[in-house]
């Protein structure tokens, strides 16, 4: 008897020091993705949409039509910026965008300087990148104390995503764990929200249903205005896998797609839309049965 509950103990604390294993794994894991840099056709992809825009609205300049329309500032760790900006590393890349006479730089070398800018500010965009103990998994949040909602956001997923059965698993237990965690310190939250291609995708929204990932009260039920949603990762990020190389074959697809849209339509362009989720944070709750 007392062999028994010496060595059920012992099997319990192997099994807990494992979990642990397990999570430093994933964590390191996740380090060493978070450390990959974008690759060039991620870049070209967003610089042909801006083009196309350009095309459609004479006189606009690439600046702007890069400001509004593509998350390349967002990348050079200037968050969403209007195309009149003085901060000085704007100004920087701006000036590449033109030669000496002031003549606007072919596609192509406009493509190498961003390339050129994303890289040379990658070590200062990675310090400033969530912390490990930030992430759940794929999964990280921010609360608003103004609207006393956590808003909830995705990394490396990818389309490929709705064929893994062990993401649903596991990412029902990062869930769990997040919200236990965003129980106790912000008690005061009163909804969740969400906005990312992911919410267009209605086999991936099914599968994340069936393994109970959201409640289902959470629906996507609407679009981000189209003023702010060009510039958002949650939009482009559909591009890339969770290596954060560029699906060719998307690619391909969204530069034929460019061919026959108009300002009216610029959604069509991309495979999924960037759609808009909220629920009572209560409903998460009692899906992750957390008192």
């Amino acid at each position: 008897m007392i062999r028994s509950i010496l060595w059920g103990s012992w099997f319990e604390s192997r099994q807990a020091d494992m979990g642990e294993l397990i999570r430093r794994l994933e964590r390191l894991v996740s380090k060493e993705q978070s450390n990959a840099p974008y690759d060039k056709d991620f870049f070209d992809l967003q610089l042909q949409f801006a083009d196309k825009v350009r095309q459609l609205t004479p006189g606009m300049s690439p600046e702007e039509a890069i400001a509004r329309f593509t998350n390349i500032p967002a990348r050079l760790g200037l968050g969403v910026i209007p195309h009149d900006s003085t901060d000085p590393r704007w100004r920087r890349y701006v000036a590449g965008l033109r030669d000496a006479g002031g003549h606007e730089m072919p596609l192509h070398h406009i493509l190498d300087w961003t390339d050129e800018q994303y890289r040379a500010h990658l070590d200062a965009m990675r310090k400033e990148s969530k912390t490990d103990d930030e992430m759940f998994g794929p999964f990280f949040y921010d609360y608003s104390p103004e609207t006393r909602s956590i808003d909830i956001h995705f990394r490396r997923i990818d389309a490929e995503t709705v064929f893994d059965v062990k993401f649903f698993t596991e990412g029902r237990r990062h869930l769990t764990e997040m919200f236990s965690k965003i129980k106790l310190a912000y008690p005061d939250a009163l909804e969740v929200e969400g906005t990312s291609w992911l919410f267009d995708n209605q086999r991936l929204m099914a599968a994340a249903m069936r393994f109970k990932l959201f409640p289902r009260s959470f629906k996507p039920n609407q679009a981000e205005p189209p003023r702010t949603a060009f510039t958002a990762l949650g939009l482009w990020g559909q591009f890339v896998d969770k290596s954060l190389k560029t699906n060719l074959d998307l690619k391909r697809h969204f530069e034929q797609n460019l061919r026959t849209v108009t300002l009216d339509n610029l959604y069509e362009a991309f495979p999924f839309r960037r759609l808009r989720a909220k629920a009572p944070i209560a409903d998460f709750y009692k899906l992750f049965e957390i008192e």
